[in-house]
């Protein structure tokens, strides 16, 4: 299984053999010769812009005006192209290899506020500039590109009356907008609202007597819990598989909502309701070969696959084998969305699981078999970045290709089969899905059903037309401004502030104590992102809002002002501290902290968003790790190796449980220690996503055993939880003086000593 913990479906992927079908679509309009003079003076003034972001240390916003040069203004733009790794070879440009575009910002105050004041001064200039074009076009009858023009005054001059007029835009609730982007912000709130809830909401589950012959054909052991619409099987404690089945009831009233403004979700589908959870793939192997006739190639199931369907509909039941219990969330979740959104297509029916899934858990570990084939379409992009999971990188990827036009055509999806999945064509599925589940599920219906007869792009486009009476192309537009267009109401979706505004004067005094601590532990320095910084700086907020008490630092409240679902999401995976001022005062506290610790050894860790301000910083650590090269494993106590002259490092004995948090408490509970106010130190192994299932730890003290509670923390507060981690607990304090843990992976043992001081 690869690093990236992915479970592949048989269902989607039977047809290998089949070729990829021609991209075949009409060529986009021309712009008029009345708007040239205005797309060479927006080329001259965005590169000037991008060329001094660039020089004052923000490469990632330049990198983004120089794609929008490309995208809107010049696509042979002789500055954007090589400043993004471009060579021209003949009459086309080329990508330079081995071309490596520099992502880190630099935290400066001073420059990011000598920038947004030029930025300010180029906005009047261009936003005026595409209004008085829009005019003059609109006046000659040219409505098709009066519009674009009204757009893009508005990406500039967000609040100038006049463009707002000419796109149609009005004010509903203190936000401004076209009737399309107010209907994407109404509904995008409702399903974030409905996502928020629903996450904490729990659902009746019973254990029961349900068993299903096709389990007992395959004699595999299994126990069963119900809820009001589902059946969970299998062999995993009874409080994973409640909360399995609980999932599956979430995503079900998700979809009741999400779905219900569809016509052709007036009468619920029919769904299949039995799904079945074993801990390892031989039991659920079990299960596939008893049941070879009715699923097919079973050699390619068992082989590339850790899940699978027997039989359809009502009758019909999942059946996967997989370790991870945040794997089996996805799992559960995405079967359910995709049954409920009633689509067909390979990509299109993936798009959309992977949108339900990232709206609910901000991440995606669930893959079809795919060629993940590098294209080059957009230079200067770390292609490594489509293997990871999170969805705030999906989207900076899905900006990319908005800006990128020619590439993944949304008339293309309904054509591409699971075995030819490209990266692009992925990143592009799910967001062109979570659009249009956002816009009209309706429209994404037609999408799906528009690839029955096609044999081209053309033939889909015609007959989304047909079904619709839209043009796909002009939704595909709206696509773009989606993700590039900066409207009062498309920033109200994404509920967040510039990068330029997620600059803190704290920040770089937080980042130099970080690296100086991962340089103590053998991991390299990090570098700074105004952009990921974006997501630190909306929590912050929410918490200095909501005076959040500590335990409930790693979440948000869709009660609370300042709440938004992917402030939720990332809320959970943050390293978030408060009343310490001194960085240093405050991260002597986050080697106790195994989650916190994670991020300190992770080796793969290249860049981090920080806003500080006060006694409260929010770093991201989520969005700038690499899959570049082997994933090495950390460990603590004794993260890296010591030399045999190194002085000796006593580890603390005890950690408090408030500082834990509620998951420790959980531990001693389950013991019979709730009482205890102290648990032993934690002792870690860290695989950073990569993750190993068979782990097995033995901690001893003086050469006695010391009785603790191994748990895969993968789920749960950031403070003890992260991908590819297991924590040891110590059930009460280990005892001063020589201690070892040895770590046994896969059957191979590593033994670590270290002295326990007070």
């Amino acid at each position: 299984m690869p690093a990236r913990r992915c479970a592949l479906f048989a269902a989607l992927s039977i047809a290998l053999c089949c070729a990829a079908l021609p991209c075949q679509a009409p060529p986009e309009p021309q712009p008029d010769a009345l708007e040239l003079p205005l797309l060479q003076t927006g080329a001259k003034e965005l590169d000037a812009f991008a060329t001094l972001c660039f020089k004052n240390g923000f490469p990632r916003r330049a990198r983004d005006l120089w794609l929008e040069v490309m995208s809107d203004y010049d696509r042979d733009d002789a500055v954007a192209r090589e400043q993004l790794g471009f060579v021209r070879v003949g009459s086309a440009w080329q990508p330079k290899t081995g071309f490596d575009y520099p992502v880190t910002d630099a935290p400066n105050l001073k420059n990011a506020r000598m920038l947004e004041s030029r930025w300010q001064a180029a906005c009047k200039k261009l936003g005026e500039g595409h209004r008085d074009i829009a005019t003059q076009l609109q006046a000659a009858g040219k409505a098709e590109r009066a519009q674009y023009h009204f757009r893009r005054a508005l990406r500039f001059l967000p609040t100038d009356a006049s463009a707002q007029s000419g796109v149609g835009a009005k004010t509903v609730e203190g936000v401004t907008g076209t009737d399309l982007e107010l209907a994407l912000l109404r509904r995008s709130r409702m399903m974030d609202r409905s996502v928020a809830r629903l996450s904490s909401t729990p659902f009746s589950v019973q254990k029961g007597a349900a068993t299903d012959p096709r389990l007992d054909a395959a004699a595999v052991k299994y126990e069963s819990y119900s809820t009001e619409n589902f059946v969970i099987f299998g062999d995993w404690e009874p409080e994973v598989l409640t909360e399995l089945a609980q999932w599956c009831e979430r995503a079900h009233a998700f979809c009741q909502e999400a779905f219900a403004d569809g016509e052709s979700w007036k009468t619920p589908p029919e769904i299949t309701t039995k799904i079945a959870f074993f801990r390892d793939r031989a039991t659920w192997g079990q299960v596939v070969k008893a049941h070879a006739a009715a699923i097919g190639d079973v050699d390619f199931v068992l082989q590339f696959t850790s899940a699978c369907g027997i039989d359809r509909g009502k009758q019909g039941i999942f059946v996967s084998g997989q370790q991870d219990p945040a794997v089996m969330t996805d799992y559960a979740v995405r079967k359910v969305a995709e049954q409920w959104s009633m689509l067909k297509k390979d990509a299109v029916i993936e798009g959309l699981g992977h949108a339900v899934v990232g709206m609910f858990f901000g991440r995606n570990l669930i893959m079809t078999v795919a060629e993940q084939k590098k294209s080059g379409t957009v230079a200067g992009r770390n292609e490594k970045r489509f293997d990871l999971p999170d969805l705030e990188i999906w989207r900076e990827l899905a900006r990319d290709l908005a800006f990128e036009k020619a590439s993944a055509p949304a008339a293309h999806l309904p054509l591409i089969l699971a075995s030819k999945f490209s990266s692009e064509e992925r990143i592009k599925s799910w967001s062109f899905c979570d659009y249009l589940l956002r816009r009209d599920p309706s429209l994404l219906l037609a999408l799906d059903r528009a690839g029955n007869d096609a044999k081209n792009d053309f033939d889909v486009m015609t007959a989304f037309t047909g079904a619709t009476k839209q043009s796909l192309r002009a939704v595909e537009d709206d696509w773009r401004s989606f993700y590039t267009g900066d409207s009062a109401a498309l920033r109200a979706i994404r509920e967040q502030s510039t990068p330029m505004e997620a600059i803190s004067k704290d920040a770089p005094l937080w980042l130099e104590e970080f690296n100086r601590l991962r340089k103590q532990h053998g991991a390299g320095e990090v570098g700074w992102s105004a952009d990921w910084s974006v997501a630190c700086r909306q929590h912050a907020d929410y918490l200095k809002k909501n005076k959040v008490s500590r335990d409930l630092e790693n979440t948000q409240d869709q009660t609370k002002p300042g709440f938004s679902n992917q402030g939720r999401v990332f809320a959970q995976r943050a390293l978030v501290w408060s009343g310490d001022k001194e960085p240093k005062k405050a991260m002597a506290n986050w080697l106790l902290l195994p989650g916190y610790r994670d991020a300190i050894l992770d080796r793969g860790l290249e860049q981090i968003g920080i806003f500080a301000e006060g006694a409260l910083v929010v770093i991201d650590v989520q969005r700038g790790r690499t899959m570049e090269g082997r994933i090495a494993t950390g460990y603590f106590p004794y993260a890296t190796q010591r030399g045999p002259n190194a002085p000796v490092v006593t580890f603390p004995s005890a950690v408090p449980v408030a500082l834990l948090g509620t998951e420790a408490q959980q531990v001693l509970e389950a013991a019979g220690r709730g009482k205890q106010k102290d648990i032993g130190l934690p002792i870690s192994i860290h695989f950073f996503g990569a993750d190993q299932s068979d782990v097995q730890c033995e901690v001893t003290s003086g050469g006695k055993p010391v009785e603790g509670k191994l748990v895969h923390s993968t789920q749960g507060s950031r403070r003890v939880a992260a991908a590819g981690m297991w924590v040891f607990y110590p059930l009460a304090p280990l005892p001063k003086g020589e201690a070892t843990v040895k770590w046994t992976t896969r059957g191979e043992a590593e033994s670590f000593p270290f002295t326990v001081g007070g």
